[in-house]
């Protein structure tokens, strides 16, 4: 298989090891490998796999433009 993790309403071609989740609109992706892309209300995640580490790095900057 592909190994995706596919949550929401997502379009997955061609994508593998791949964890995929939206809130609300439509994800399609064609031709990726080991990445994460987390879509909510109000922000958008894209990331290979091997930096999902840096997520918190992300959320400080986000928070520090919001504040």
């Amino acid at each position: 298989g592909n190994m995706n993790v596919l949550k929401g309403d997502v379009i997955a071609l061609d994508t593998t090891c791949s964890y995929i989740r939206s809130s609300k609109r439509t994800v399609a992706t064609i031709g990726l490998d080991n990445v994460v892309i987390v879509d909510t209300d109000d922000s958008l995640l894209v990331a290979a796999k091997g930096k999902i580490q840096d997520v918190k790095k992300i959320a400080e900057i986000i928070n520090s433009k919001t504040h």
